[in-house]
This record gives structure tokens, C-alpha cells and sequence, in this order.
């Protein structure tokens, strides 16, 4: 019993030990590299590249879907930092995983006016734009600089603290 005491212990420290419970924005691996354009389409199916902001502002794209929980709990926080941060050089983009079944451009717009959002809401047609980010799973939200540079990529569930931190580092 002893044994079995000990050992769970010196589990439950070196878990507790190597357990990241931060809740900062951490710099991509890939701090230098450049951003991957991409043309994804807006309500009006006018296209959108990424390059159109290179130079002119910071970007937060984050890839999303109407039926995964995980972005429906985050998208106060967007709503919200989009309204903060409008009259600043950063521009968030809601880049829609739209895949023609699950998620249509039908279903996305319905759920973003359903829920009172107002953003800058744009499609991924043809899944290019999350392709050139290897996106594997949703949500994903990715910090670029006004140079075009990724500064911060995020998988998963982004807390409003790590995304205003984010936007923060952008536009010191």
C-alpha cells in the first residue's frame, strides 16, 4: 500500500510539474516565417486575400465552424475584440471552414446573424486557406504582424485573456 501511496504521489508531481496551465499566447515555433497568402470569398463573394493586409495592418484570423462548440464559445470574445479593437491596425478575419455539407455559407451566416454577431465573416470555399495553415481541427486562431509574419498560432479553444494578449502584442 505504501508503494502504491509513493507512486501516485510521484506521479501527481511530476504531472503537476511538466502540466502547462498558462493562459498566455506563446510565440509560433515559426516566428519568422511568412504568413501563407490565401483567397477566401466574403457575403458577397467578393474575393479576400491575406496579402491585401500585408503593410497596412496586423491580422487575426481565426478558422471556425457553426457546428463546433468550442468556436461557438469563443465567438463572444471575437464579437467583443472586434468591436475593441475596430479603430486600431489590426483586422480580424472569421475564416469559415465551409465545406459545402456540414457547414454551407447558408448555415454559417444564419448561425453569425442568429447570434447578433457582426464581423468580418469569410469563407473557405474550397479549403485552401486552411490548407495553407494545416488546420486539422477547429478552432484554430493565428496572430500575424503588419509585415505579413506569423507571430502567435493557437490551436484549440482561445480564452478572451489569450486572445486580447494577442492582439496586444500586435499592435505595441
Amino acid at each position: 500500500m505504501v508503494v502504491l501511496i509513493v507512486s501516485v504521489k510521484i506521479g501527481y508531481d511530476y504531472l503537476s510539474n511538466n502540466y502547462d496551465n498558462s493562459t498566455s499566447i506563446r510565440e509560433a515555433s515559426l516566428n519568422t516565417k511568412a504568413a501563407p497568402d490565401f483567397t477566401v470569398y466574403d457575403k458577397d463573394n467578393n474575393k479576400v486575400n491575406l496579402s491585401d493586409y500585408k503593410g497596412k495592418k496586423a491580422v487575426v484570423i481565426n478558422f471556425w465552424a457553426s457546428w463546433c462548440p468550442p468556436c461557438k464559445f469563443e465567438m463572444p470574445h471575437f464579437q467583443e475584440a472586434t468591436e475593441k479593437y475596430n479603430n486600431d491596425d489590426i483586422e480580424i478575419l472569421m475564416v469559415n471552414a465551409t465545406d459545402g455539407m456540414r457547414e454551407t455559407k447558408e448555415t454559417a451566416k444564419e448561425y453569425m446573424e442568429n447570434e447578433g454577431y457582426d464581423m468580418n465573416v469569410l469563407f473557405d470555399l474550397d479549403y485552401s486557406a486552411a490548407q495553407s495553415y494545416q488546420v486539422s481541427s477547429l478552432p484554430r486562431t493565428v496572430f500575424i504582424d503588419k509585415e505579413g509574419n506569423i507571430a502567435y498560432d493557437h490551436v484549440g479553444l482561445i480564452t478572451k485573456t489569450m486572445l486580447n494578449e494577442g492582439i496586444k502584442q500586435l499592435i505595441k
